[in-house]
């Protein structure tokens, strides 16, 4: 298995420029047409952070999935597939229509729905959000695709598969493109589609989960076509630029619901059926409100909207530059923890919070004390010496920034 491991392809690390190039690309583009507010710093670094928390579980649990997958194609499967052309469209079919079902179950179960809400908790629509996932998805979905195991599509095939319909789902996350040509409208899942998908009007809830072909919500039933604008977001906004937060906020709540609904049944409905569901009837879809003003709460400084975006680019940097295969376990917990910790921190400056300030002092001599420590006396400069770097930098930034005025 470690064998087979070290040939997972890496199409979506390869990909990363091209998500990068496209969202400045679209960001430049909304500005010249006007639409200035498609991107906002806040928001925009919101959804990275979340989405790099989703590949830290990438990290951490990913070849669990994977030697999932393995395991049932070496012991269950029915047939030994080729790796045939025709091979490789059944695996891109069959893939892109379990997804489609597991799509479809994750806004019908709430617990499931709990994993993937932080996708769709972004007020914009735009690229960066294509890159917002829920961190915890994966234990959910990775179960749901055994059954291209048990047929027989080999695991590299599998993974081949998957890497290319995410990175196909990028690309119709943006409202700078309008309706396109009618036989691609019919077949694939488009923005005009996916714009439905992430919109909160009623009449929209729960419709095009098409990842790559949108004619499984025709068959099924589930297919809108967009007519009014969407409005963009959750029922219950989340209000929030914590990151952390944003991935556990409707667990939260889900929790505080059981726990409020009387009756042991009850209380097993709320978890597996819809959001919506009470023991009184289902809640009441709230109309969207003209007069509503999305979430904008925090820093309003330019300089200090530049200090938390050069520590987003940081924690990106060390993060881009991960080894997962040549990382000691110390190793990784250090960077991994480092990440996680300064990119919650992050999101707590852009909201202002009243103790974020001495958090982020205690982040950063911290950050500086482990990593001098690990590199002098455990000499394993090669990984923490970027750490100690970013660190010391940022320290200095902090220090001018807490100490110059308060934050607005």
């Amino acid at each position: 298995m470690d064998e087979l491991a070290t040939l997972i392809p890496q199409y979506i690390k390869y990909a990363i420029p091209f998500f990068i190039v496209a969202m400045i690309i679209e960001c430049l583009l909304a500005r010249k047409l006007g639409k200035k507010k498609h991107y906002r710093i806040n928001d925009t670094i919101n959804n990275l952070t979340m989405g790099m928390f989703s590949q830290i579980i990438e990290i951490i649990f990913g070849l669990s999935f994977f030697f999932a997958y393995v395991w049932f194609y070496e012991n269950c499967r029915f047939f030994n597939l080729e790796s045939s052309w025709y091979v490789w469209i059944l695996c891109f079919l069959g893939y892109d229509f379990l997804y489609y079902a597991f799509h479809y179950f994750g806004h019908k179960v709430s617990i499931v729905w709990g994993s993937h809400e932080p996708h769709h908790s972004s007020e914009e629509f735009n690229y960066s959000v294509a890159l917002r996932q829920g961190a915890f998805q994966k234990f959910f979905s990775f179960s749901f695709y055994f059954p291209l195991a048990i047929l027989g599509f080999h695991p590299i095939t599998w993974v081949i598969c998957k890497q290319i319909n995410s990175i196909y789902k990028f690309l119709p996350h943006t409202r700078l493109i309008g309706k396109m040509w009618r036989p691609i409208e019919f077949l694939f899942s488009t923005p005009s589609h996916h714009r439905v998908h992430h919109a909160k009007n009623p009449e929209y809830l729960d419709k095009n989960f098409g990842g790559v072909f949108i004619i499984w919500d025709r068959i099924f039933g589930t297919f809108k076509e967009e007519k009014e604008e969407p409005a963009y977001g959750i029922i219950r906004p989340l209000e929030s630029w914590n990151p952390f937060w944003g991935q556990v906020k409707n667990w939260v709540l889900l929790f505080k619901k059981c726990k409020s609904t009387i009756g042991l049944l009850n209380k097993v409905k709320v978890i597996f059926l819809g959001p919506s569901w009470s023991p009184s009837g289902p809640t009441h879809l709230p109309e969207v409100d003209p007069s509503y003003v999305k979430y904008d709460g925090g820093v309003k400084s330019v300089k200090k909207n530049i200090y938390l975006i050069a520590s987003y680019l940081f924690c990106m940097n060390i993060f881009l530059s991960f080894e997962i295969l040549t990382y000691t376990t110390t190793e990784k917990t250090l960077v991994i923890t480092y990440i996680v910790f300064s990119l919650i921190n992050v999101g707590l400056l852009f909201e202002n919070g009243p103790w974020a300030k001495k958090l982020e002092l205690t982040r950063i001599v911290l950050c500086s004390l482990v990593g001098l420590t690990y590199a002098f006396f455990f000499l394993k400069s090669n990984v923490i010496t970027a750490i100690i770097l970013l660190t010391g930098i940022s320290f200095s930034a902090l220090f001018f920034r807490l100490f110059d005025n308060k934050i607005q």
